[in-house]
Protein backbone atom coordinates (compact mmCIF):
# COMPACT_ATOMS: atom_id res chain seq x y z
CA UNK A 1 0.00 0.00 0.00
CA UNK A 2 1.65 3.20 -1.00
CA UNK A 3 1.36 6.50 1.21
CA UNK A 4 -1.03 8.32 -0.95
CA UNK A 5 -3.46 5.16 -1.76
CA UNK A 6 -5.86 5.90 1.16
CA UNK A 7 -7.00 9.01 -0.72
CA UNK A 8 -9.91 9.32 -2.66
CA UNK A 9 -9.59 10.68 -5.33
CA UNK A 10 -13.49 10.99 -6.48
CA UNK A 11 -15.11 12.81 -3.07
CA UNK A 12 -17.13 14.86 -5.51
CA UNK A 13 -19.09 11.30 -7.07
CA UNK A 14 -20.00 11.01 -2.95
CA UNK A 15 -21.70 14.59 -2.65
CA UNK A 16 -25.44 15.19 -2.59
CA UNK A 17 -25.31 17.65 -5.27
CA UNK A 18 -24.12 14.55 -7.74
CA UNK A 19 -26.36 12.64 -6.47
CA UNK A 20 -28.86 14.97 -7.51
CA UNK A 21 -27.18 15.30 -10.72
CA UNK A 22 -26.97 11.70 -11.45
CA UNK A 23 -31.46 11.82 -11.38
CA UNK A 24 -31.42 14.62 -13.64
CA UNK A 25 -33.03 13.38 -17.01
CA UNK A 26 -32.99 15.81 -19.47
CA UNK A 27 -31.54 16.12 -23.21
CA UNK A 28 -28.50 17.90 -21.70
CA UNK A 29 -28.14 15.61 -18.78
CA UNK A 30 -25.81 13.06 -20.05
CA UNK A 31 -23.38 15.89 -21.75
CA UNK A 32 -23.02 17.73 -18.37
CA UNK A 33 -22.38 14.74 -16.52
CA UNK A 34 -19.66 13.90 -18.81
CA UNK A 35 -17.76 17.34 -18.82
CA UNK A 36 -17.44 17.00 -15.14
CA UNK A 37 -16.57 13.42 -14.97
CA UNK A 38 -14.13 14.68 -17.59
CA UNK A 39 -12.96 17.34 -15.28
CA UNK A 40 -13.85 16.82 -11.39
CA UNK A 41 -10.58 14.44 -11.34
CA UNK A 42 -8.33 16.69 -12.23
CA UNK A 43 -9.77 19.50 -10.37
CA UNK A 44 -9.88 16.64 -7.22
CA UNK A 45 -5.70 15.62 -7.78
CA UNK A 46 -4.99 19.06 -7.76
CA UNK A 47 -6.87 19.37 -4.11
CA UNK A 48 -5.49 16.32 -2.97
CA UNK A 49 -2.04 16.37 -4.11
CA UNK A 50 -1.05 19.90 -5.15
CA UNK A 51 1.85 19.43 -2.37
CA UNK A 52 2.42 23.19 -2.70
CA UNK A 53 -0.31 24.42 0.24
CA UNK A 54 1.66 26.18 2.50
CA UNK A 55 1.23 24.90 6.21
CA UNK A 56 -0.27 28.27 7.46
CA UNK A 57 -3.22 27.27 5.81
CA UNK A 58 -6.35 25.08 6.76
CA UNK A 59 -7.49 22.25 5.04
CA UNK A 60 -8.12 24.11 1.29
CA UNK A 61 -8.13 20.54 0.05
CA UNK A 62 -10.88 18.03 -1.54
CA UNK A 63 -12.03 17.66 2.48
CA UNK A 64 -12.73 20.84 2.47
CA UNK A 65 -14.39 21.48 -1.31
CA UNK A 66 -16.45 18.32 -0.03
CA UNK A 67 -17.68 19.99 2.74
CA UNK A 68 -18.54 23.26 0.89
CA UNK A 69 -20.52 21.22 -1.32
CA UNK A 70 -22.50 19.44 1.41
CA UNK A 71 -22.77 22.66 3.22
CA UNK A 72 -24.50 24.22 0.14
CA UNK A 73 -27.29 21.32 -0.18
CA UNK A 74 -28.14 22.23 3.54
CA UNK A 75 -28.42 25.64 3.39
CA UNK A 76 -30.31 25.69 -0.06
CA UNK A 77 -33.92 24.91 0.58
CA UNK A 78 -35.18 21.20 -0.59
CA UNK A 79 -37.60 22.83 -2.91
CA UNK A 80 -34.80 24.90 -4.15
CA UNK A 81 -32.34 22.58 -4.48
CA UNK A 82 -34.91 19.84 -6.12
CA UNK A 83 -35.81 22.21 -8.83
CA UNK A 84 -32.29 23.26 -9.50
CA UNK A 85 -31.38 22.69 -13.29
CA UNK A 86 -28.63 20.32 -14.40
CA UNK A 87 -26.29 23.63 -15.10
CA UNK A 88 -27.45 25.00 -11.94
CA UNK A 89 -26.30 21.62 -10.39
CA UNK A 90 -23.00 21.61 -11.98
CA UNK A 91 -21.78 25.15 -11.53
CA UNK A 92 -22.53 24.79 -7.24
CA UNK A 93 -20.60 21.55 -8.14
CA UNK A 94 -18.01 23.22 -9.70
CA UNK A 95 -18.03 26.50 -7.51
CA UNK A 96 -17.31 24.29 -4.33
CA UNK A 97 -14.46 22.63 -5.96
CA UNK A 98 -13.23 25.22 -7.41
CA UNK A 99 -13.18 28.42 -5.26
CA UNK A 100 -10.03 27.93 -3.49
CA UNK A 101 -8.00 25.43 -6.26
CA UNK A 102 -5.51 28.92 -5.69
CA UNK A 103 -4.95 27.93 -2.39
CA UNK A 104 -2.73 25.03 -3.90
CA UNK A 105 0.04 27.08 -6.13
CA UNK A 106 2.09 25.50 -8.47
CA UNK A 107 5.48 23.92 -7.21
CA UNK A 108 7.79 25.93 -9.16
CA UNK A 109 5.88 28.97 -8.41
CA UNK A 110 6.25 28.22 -4.57
CA UNK A 111 9.79 27.39 -5.45
CA UNK A 112 10.16 30.89 -7.12
CA UNK A 113 9.06 33.20 -4.88
CA UNK A 114 10.89 31.11 -2.26
CA UNK A 115 13.95 31.82 -3.75
CA UNK A 116 13.42 35.38 -4.92
CA UNK A 117 12.75 36.30 -1.44
CA UNK A 118 15.55 34.84 0.36
CA UNK A 119 18.22 35.72 -1.98
CA UNK A 120 17.00 38.26 -4.55
CA UNK A 121 17.02 35.86 -7.44
CA UNK A 122 14.42 36.37 -9.79
CA UNK A 123 14.65 33.24 -12.26
CA UNK A 124 11.63 31.48 -13.13
CA UNK A 125 9.27 34.53 -11.41
CA UNK A 126 7.85 36.44 -14.28
CA UNK A 127 8.31 40.49 -13.88
CA UNK A 128 4.66 40.59 -12.78
CA UNK A 129 4.91 38.26 -9.97
CA UNK A 130 7.99 40.61 -8.85
CA UNK A 131 6.14 43.26 -9.10
CA UNK A 132 2.87 42.03 -6.95
CA UNK A 133 5.26 39.97 -4.64
CA UNK A 134 7.16 43.20 -3.82
CA UNK A 135 3.66 45.64 -3.52
CA UNK A 136 2.48 42.88 -1.11
CA UNK A 137 5.78 42.98 0.64
CA UNK A 138 5.61 46.82 0.85
CA UNK A 139 1.96 46.96 2.21
CA UNK A 140 1.78 43.90 4.29
CA UNK A 141 6.01 43.50 5.40
CA UNK A 142 6.99 47.12 5.68
CA UNK A 143 10.80 47.20 6.05
CA UNK A 144 10.93 43.20 4.64
CA UNK A 145 12.57 43.04 1.06
CA UNK A 146 14.82 40.25 -0.86
CA UNK A 147 17.04 39.19 0.07
CA UNK A 148 15.40 38.58 3.44
CA UNK A 149 19.09 37.96 5.02
CA UNK A 150 21.93 37.27 4.73
CA UNK A 151 22.18 33.66 5.77
CA UNK A 152 19.09 32.00 4.16
CA UNK A 153 19.92 28.86 6.06
CA UNK A 154 19.01 30.17 9.85
CA UNK A 155 16.04 28.23 10.55
CA UNK A 156 14.43 31.60 11.59
CA UNK A 157 15.19 33.22 8.28
CA UNK A 158 13.69 29.82 6.88
CA UNK A 159 10.47 30.42 9.40
CA UNK A 160 9.78 33.50 8.28
CA UNK A 161 9.94 32.75 4.37
CA UNK A 162 7.73 30.13 4.64
CA UNK A 163 5.12 32.56 6.66
CA UNK A 164 5.49 35.35 4.11
CA UNK A 165 5.41 33.02 1.46
CA UNK A 166 2.19 31.24 2.51
CA UNK A 167 0.58 34.46 3.81
CA UNK A 168 1.15 35.89 0.07
CA UNK A 169 0.33 32.88 -1.18
CA UNK A 170 -3.33 33.25 0.64
CA UNK A 171 -3.74 36.87 -1.08
CA UNK A 172 -3.23 35.92 -4.72
CA UNK A 173 -5.12 32.61 -4.40
CA UNK A 174 -8.41 34.19 -6.11
CA UNK A 175 -5.85 35.45 -9.04
CA UNK A 176 -4.32 31.69 -9.38
CA UNK A 177 -7.19 30.04 -9.38
CA UNK A 178 -8.95 32.01 -11.89
CA UNK A 179 -5.26 31.65 -13.55
CA UNK A 180 -5.72 27.54 -13.01
CA UNK A 181 -9.09 27.74 -14.31
CA UNK A 182 -8.78 29.36 -17.18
Amino acid sequence: MTANSHVDLSTWTKTAIWYELQKKDSPEAEDVRATLQKCMPNIDRILSHGGSSPLNFTLHDSGHAFRVAQRMVEIISSGVFNNLSIYELALLLLAAYLHDVGMTPEVRRVQALHTFLLTNDAEGLPETERAEFRKWLDENRPGISPPLASDSTNSETYKLANEIIAYYSRSRHVDWGEEWIR
